[in-house]
């Protein structure tokens, strides 16, 4: 009998432990079930991030291949702002090349003055110095005549003359001393004349030169820099020619900048 209680307890211990295992193994198949959905949700959800980033991938290529890569977009950018900063330069010097041209007249016409002012000095010296040769020869006569008068001096009409005894028909009379100094003074006159008319037409002519040479130069530098500029201007647009080429097919944007800004950031955030 003892023995048999003893079997009956261990069964019962049995059977209780078994009972124990039963809701173990059911609660590790719910946890396990519970780990399959998650699993499975992840799977999903790594499977959907796949496929998007595939989309993604996909659109970026589709807009590389439309308006190139990163790197060709940030290349461009960096050609379109050479390009702008050629072209605002060019379109200084260009400003500055008119301003320079429209004064080219100017100068020209203060040069043409200038000569005008240098011919008239030069006729006003040659006037003066046939005034003074004027006033030497009738500085010359008068003496001349003083001299002959004091030589004839005491004689009479039909006396011989002294010089060459031919009978003197009138006695030559002296012009004075009052005439003489009078003639003396209007040399001293002319010849001042010529020297300060000399020295106008000197400084004329200086100015003359030097304005000319200052319109001639003018002139010249125009005409180079005009020269230097249409090369600059004919570089800007091959560096244009090339980038329309490269990434602009449908023509030069007003600001090619922002516009490969735009771009850049846009592919940025595919």
């Amino acid at each position: 009998a003892a023995d048999l209680r003893t079997c009956a307890k261990e069964a019962a211990d049995l059977a209780a432990r078994a009972g124990g295992a039963g809701r173990e193994a059911a609660s590790f198949a719910a946890r396990a079930e519970g780990v399959e959905e998650r699993l499975a949700a992840l799977r999903s959800a790594l499977e959907a991030r796949a496929s998007d980033s595939a989309g993604a991938i996909a659109q970026r290529e589709k807009a590389e291949r439309a308006g190139g890569s990163l790197a060709e977009l940030s290349a461009a950018r960096e050609r379109a702002t050479r390009l702008v900063e050629e072209r605002a330069d060019a379109a200084e010097e260009r400003e500055t090349l008119e301003r320079a041209r429209e004064a080219i007249p100017s100068l020209v016409a203060d040069a043409d003055g200038r000569d005008a002012e240098a011919r008239s000095a030069e006729i006003a010296l040659a006037d003066s110095e046939a005034r003074l040769e004027e006033a030497d020869a009738a500085l010359e006569d008068a003496q001349h005549a003083d001299a002959v008068a004091a030589v004839a001096a005491g004689l009479s009409p039909g006396d011989p003359c002294p010089v060459c005894g031919s009978p003197l028909e009138a006695i030559p009379e002296a012009p004075g001393t009052e005439a003489i100094e009078r003639a003396r003074a209007q040399r001293a006159e002319a010849k001042l004349a010529v020297g300060s008319t000399r020295k106008a037409a000197e400084a004329a002519a200086r100015a003359a030169t030097r304005t000319r040479t200052a319109a001639d130069r003018a002139a010249k530098e125009v005409e180079d820099e005009t020269a230097r500029l249409g090369k600059r201007e004919q570089r800007v647009a091959g560096m244009e020619a090339d980038l329309v080429a490269s990434s602009f097919p449908d023509g030069m944007p007003a600001d090619p900048v922002v516009d490969l800004d735009g771009r850049i950031e846009r592919l940025t955030a595919l």
